[in-house]
């Protein structure tokens, strides 16, 4: 169903540091839509207002690019898995995805994500359905290979 696929709502500063406000679902990305198009101080307090900050949750997503020897010329295909560190976990909890690449030199990436504040829905006076999830600020840490034969160790991209 179209209505419950994520959406891009805004791009933040794209020029320089590529922030992405993302919504999970229809309800969310208009109800975050409306609040940047008023830009006005009561749409900032209500994002405040409602934001809860909590521990800091930390996902990491490995990913391994694989080449596809068999069919180099055939489209890369992406499939992913994450886990999320729950509290009192290790929140290096790791889960793995499989990139399957037309690139014969196709290296391991890293992404890590750490949620910082999470907001608690709307006030059920809001346009946003009670069945609407959350909105997280999130932090992402991308690690990728450097250098001519997968050196370089990992060096952090963005943040």
């Amino acid at each position: 169903d179209p209505e419950d696929e994520p959406k891009i709502v805004h791009r933040l500063d794209r020029h320089v540091s590529g922030v992405l406000a993302i919504a999970r679902n229809a309800d969310t990305a208009n109800w975050l839509a409306a609040c940047f198009r008023e830009r006005s101080d009561r749409a900032v307090a209500s994002i405040k207002d409602t934001l809860a900050v909590q521990e800091h949750e930390a996902r990491v997503l490995e990913a391994k690019r694989a080449a596809d020897a068999a069919n180099a010329t055939a489209a890369a295909a992406v499939r992913a898995a994450a886990i999320t560190a729950r509290p009192g976990q290790d929140p290096s909890a790791e889960a793995t995805a499989t990139v399957a690449s037309t690139s014969r030199a196709a290296k391991a990436a890293t992404a890590e994500y750490y949620r910082l504040s999470q907001m608690a829905p709307p006030s059920p006076s809001s346009s946003l359905s009670s069945s609407a999830a959350a909105a997280s600020l999130m932090m992402t840490r991308h690690r990728t290979p450097r250098g001519a034969g997968g050196g370089g160790g990992g060096a952090p991209r963005g943040g």
